[in-house]
C-alpha cells in the first residue's frame, strides 16, 4: 500500500510541477503553445478578411460615385443639347438609316445632296483630327457625321469642339441613335 501511495503522490507532484501540457501531450491533445499559435492564426485570418471586406466596400463606393458622376454628366449633356435644340433622335427621321449609324451618338456637321461635297467636308474634319464619315440617307441626301461616341457627355464635348473650329456651321447638331 505504501508503494501505491508513493506512486500517487509522485504522480501528483509531477503533474503540479510539469503543468497540463505534459498530460495533454501524453493524451495526444494540443498543448497551450499550439492552442495559442492557432488562436494567432485565426486572428490574423480574421484581420485579413476584414481588410478584404473593407477594400471591397471602398471599391464599391468608388464605382458608385463614378456611376453617379457619369449619370450626372449624361443628364447635363442631354439638358444642354435639348435646351439649345441640338439633340435629334434618328428614330424621329423616317429617311435616316439608324441601322447604319456606327455609334449611339455622333455630331452632324452638314447635310448635302451631293456625295462629293459631303466627302470633301468629311475629309476636312479628318484633317482637323476628327473621326468623320458620310451617311447616306434613304433619300438622296448625305450627312457628314464626326466623332461617333458611346456616351452623350462625349457627344456634347465633341459638339463643343466642332463649334469652336473656325468656320464651323451653326447648323451643327447631335444625332442620337437611341
Amino acid at each position: 500500500m505504501r508503494k501505491m501511495t508513493l506512486v500517487i503522490a509522485l504522480a501528483l507532484a509531477v503533474s503540479l510541477v510539469s503543468s497540463c501540457d505534459f498530460f495533454r501531450t501524453i493524451a495526444g491533445r494540443p498543448t497551450s503553445r499550439e492552442i495559442e499559435a492557432k488562436r494567432a492564426r485565426i486572428e490574423l485570418a480574421s484581420r485579413r478578411e476584414a481588410a478584404r471586406q473593407d477594400s471591397i466596400a471602398r471599391a464599391e463606393a468608388a464605382a458608385k460615385a463614378l456611376a453617379e458622376a457619369a449619370v450626372a454628366d449624361s443628364l447635363h449633356a442631354i439638358d444642354t443639347l435639348t435646351h439649345i435644340g441640338k439633340l435629334h433622335k434618328a428614330s424621329s427621321y423616317v429617311n435616316i438609316p439608324s441601322k447604319r449609324l456606327r455609334s449611339p451618338y455622333a455630331v452632324v456637321v452638314g447635310v448635302f445632296s451631293s456625295e462629293a461635297n459631303a466627302e470633301r467636308l468629311a475629309a476636312r474634319y479628318r484633317e482637323e483630327g476628327f473621326e468623320a464619315y458620310v451617311l447616306k440617307y434613304y433619300s438622296s441626301l448625305c450627312a457628314v457625321l464626326v466623332s461617333p461616341c458611346d456616351k452623350i457627355s462625349d457627344a456634347l464635348k465633341a459638339y463643343r469642339r466642332v463649334r469652336a473650329l473656325p468656320g464651323a456651321s451653326k447648323e451643327t447638331w447631335v444625332l442620337s441613335n437611341e
